[in-house]
């Protein structure tokens, strides 16, 4: 965990980027959908989260999750 990532409801903090959302899953669900490959992971940093290149964020972070291999 980043001590230097935080949420806020504070309306004057949000930036021009705000994402929400909601995802349930039932017992063993996520682990199966993980396992088949239904989701991609990637490790987390602020140059990806709090920048402001939009457009390239994606692959930033699908190319990231190759160089910890």
């Amino acid at each position: 965990m980043n001590a230097n990532i935080a949420v806020t409801s504070n309306p004057v903090a949000l930036r021009a980027l705000f994402a929400a959302g909601y995802a349930g899953w039932g017992p063993g669900q996520l682990d199966a959908e993980m396992r088949r490959g239904d989701w991609f992971t990637s490790p987390g940093g602020e140059d990806i989260l709090f920048d402001d290149r939009h457009g390239t964020k994606w692959k930033r972070a699908m190319d990231r999750r190759f160089q910890t291999l």
